[in-house]
C-alpha cells in the first residue's frame, strides 16, 4: 500500500461454534483503535444465509425482529426469531439456523439421522401469518438432513409410509419410510408469496458432491450414517419429484442444508440465490467500498469450499472489483484456499496456530484476533513487514 489505511471496513462472518460476526468485528476494532485511536471504522457483519443473516439484513435494510418459540432440530422447544423489513413488498427475513441450526445441539448430540427442520416450517407459518408477500430465507448452518421434509410438514403436507400418516417430524432417518405425500394441506397463503432461498453452496442433492455425503460428516455422521442418509434421500427425492412433478435433484443448490434447497423448490416454488450477493447489494457494498481503504473479512476455516460462493469469497471478489485491498483473518487457512486466494488478498493471516487444539482456539478467538489485527495494523502504519 501506498499509504497506511484510515478508512477500515470490518466484514467477516461468523466463526462458528465462536464468535458472532458481530463479536469478530468488535475484536477486529479493539486492535485497530490500539494503533490507530482515531481511524474511520465501518462495521458490516456478514452472512451467507446462516446464523446472523437477519440480523445482518436488518442492518442493512431496517425492520425489527420477531420472537417465536418453535421446535428445535431435535423436536425441543426453542426461542427463534425471524425479521420484517420495512420496505415494500412485506418482506420476512428467515434463517433456518435460528430453529435448525447446528448451533443448537452440543457436539456431543449431534444426529443428523435425528433432525428435523420442522421448526424452521413453523417459523414460515408465523411469518405468513404476518401478511407478507415475499420471504427470503436463509439456508447455512443447519444440523439437518431431512431434504426440508420436516417444513413441508409443518407447512401441511402430510407424509405416509404405505397409507399411514407419519406424525412425528420427518428426519433423516425416517426419510426410506416415506411411500407417499399429501399436498392438499399446504397453507394456502403461500400462493403469491415470493420464496427466495439464500443459498451459500452449488452441490447437488445426491452423490459424490451431494448434500450427504458432502456435509453429513461436519452434521455428527459417521460413515454408515452417511450411506444411510444418501439411500434414505434418494428414495425421499424420487416420491417428491413425482408428487410435486418438479425436478430438482441436479439443480445447483439443491443440496443446500441437508437438502431443504431441494425441498424449498419443489414444495414451495422458491428461487435459489448467493446468499452473500443478495446481503451485499442490499448494504449497497459497492458505495461502502467507495469509501473504504482496506477491508478486513475472516471466518472460522478458510478452505476450497471458500472459493465457491461463501461469504469471504463474496467479499473478497467485490474489493477486489472495486480495486480495495483485502486482509483476511480467519481461524485457520487451509493450503489449497491460502495458494487460491494469495493473489486476491494484501495479507492472509490464521488467528491460531494450526497446532493449537480446537476448544482452545474456539475459547481465544476474540483476544487472539484483536492481538493479530493490531499487528499487522502497526505494520501497515510502520511500513515494516508483520513480524
Amino acid at each position: 500500500m501506498k499509504s497506511a489505511p484510515n478508512r477500515f471496513l470490518l466484514a467477516p462472518d461468523s466463526f462458528k461454534d465462536s464468535l458472532s460476526a458481530t463479536g469478530i468485528c468488535h475484536a477486529m476494532a479493539a486492535g485497530i483503535r490500539r494503533v490507530l485511536p482515531d481511524a474511520g471504522i465501518r462495521m458490516c457483519p456478514l452472512s451467507d444465509g446462516g446464523e446472523g443473516f437477519v440480523h445482518a439484513m436488518l442492518l442493512a435494510a431496517g425492520g425489527r425482529s420477531i420472537e417465536v418459540n418453535v421446535s428445535g432440530p431435535l423436536g425441543e422447544p426453542v426461542e427463534a426469531h425471524y425479521g420484517l423489513i420495512k420496505d415494500s413488498p412485506k418482506t420476512a427475513v428467515i434463517e433456518m439456523a435460528a430453529a435448525s441450526g447446528i448451533q443448537l445441539i452440543p457436539q456431543k448430540n449431534r444426529d443428523p439421522l435425528k433432525t428435523t427442520t420442522f421448526g424452521t416450517g413453523e417459523l414460515i407459518r408465523h411469518a405468513l401469518s404476518q401478511g407478507i408477500e415475499r420471504l427470503i430465507l436463509g439456508i447455512g448452518g443447519s444440523a439437518t438432513h431431512d431434504v426440508g421434509c420436516g417444513m413441508a410438514q409443518a407447512l401441511g403436507v402430510r407424509f405416509l409410509s404405505h397409507e399411514r400418516e407419519l406424525t412425528n417430524p420427518v428426519s433423516g432417518g425416517t426419510l426410506a419410510s416415506i411411500t407417499s405425500m399429501d399436498l392438499s394441506g399446504l397453507d394456502p397463503r403461500l400462493k403469491g408469496v415470493e420464496i427466495i432461498a439464500a443459498c451459500d453452496v452449488k452441490n447437488p442433492l445426491l452423490g459424490p458432491e451431494g448434500a450427504a455425503r458432502t456435509y453429513a460428516a461436519q452434521k455428527g455422521a459417521g460413515p454408515q450414517s452417511v450411506e444411510r442418509l444418501e439411500a434414505g434421500t434418494r428414495h425421499a427425492i424420487a416420491v417428491i419429484e413425482a408428487g410435486t412433478g418438479k425436478k430438482v435433484r441436479e439443480v445447483p443448490g439443491s443440496g443446500a442444508a441437508g437438502g431443504i434447497g431441494a425441498g424449498l423448490m419443489a414444495f414451495l416454488d422458491a428461487s435459489l440465490t448467493p446468499g452473500i450477493d443478495l446481503l451485499l447489494d442490499t448494504i449497497r457494498i459497492d458505495r461502502i467500498l467507495d469509501r473504504s481503504d482496506i477491508v478486513l473479512t475472516g471466518e472460522g476455516r478458510t478452505d476450497a469450499q471458500t472459493i465457491s460462493g461463501k461469504t469471504v469469497w463474496g467479499i473478497i471478489r467485490r474489493a477486489n472489483l472495486k480495486k480495495v485491498p483485502v486482509i483476511l483473518l480467519s481461524g485457520r487457512i487451509g493450503d489449497a484456499a491460502r495458494t487460491a486466494l494469495e493473489k486476491h488478498t494484501l495479507i492472509m493471516a490464521s488467528v491460531s496456530p494450526d497446532t493449537t487444539p480446537l476448544k482452545t482456539a474456539l475459547e481465544n478467538t476474540g483476544p487472539w484476533m484483536t492481538e493479530t489485527v493490531e499487528r499487522i495494523v502497526r505494520s501497515l502504519v510502520s511500513g515494516q513487514p508483520d513480524p
